[in-house]
């Protein structure tokens, strides 16, 4: 972790930064995470919600795209389950869950049919929410 006046920065390295998309990708959510887990443990302050979109497996790669989502499910399973878990974690993707997600997924969306799509129709320019003024 990389603090300066302007930003704070997270990087995975290995002597040296490592870098690439995947890699960016990674950092970004496992700092969501951490962040989590230390208000967890009662060490910071966090909402105990996290929206991730669409940190895809062609981001991440297969392996840890599956192991972090697995890492995920097993720490919601350890920390009470639906019931008691004192965190959300939403995860938009394109790419399957692994098969141990059977079960958690609560909805599933697609762009296919308006009947799949998360407030059952196309949001846009198409028609306005709120009449124009005069």
């Amino acid at each position: 972790i990389v603090v300066t006046e302007e930003e704070v920065e997270f990087e995975i390295r290995r002597k040296a930064a490592i870098g690439g998309e995947a890699v960016e990708s990674l950092a970004v959510v496992l700092a969501d995470t951490c962040g989590l887990l230390a208000s967890v443990e009662g060490i910071a302050n966090h909402p105990g919600f996290i929206l991730h979109d669409s940190p895809r497996e062609a981001d991440l790669g297969s392996a840890l795209y599956h192991r972090f989502i697995s890492f995920m499910l097993s720490g919601h399973s350890a920390l009470g389950g639906d019931e008691e878990a004192p965190f959300q974690y939403i995860m938009t993707t394109t790419t399957p869950p692994p098969p141990e997600c059977e079960g958690v997924i609560r909805v599933h969306l697609s762009d296919d049919d308006d009947n799949n799509l998360l407030f059952k129709r196309r949001l846009g320019a198409t028609s306005p929410l709120l009449p124009e003024s005069s």
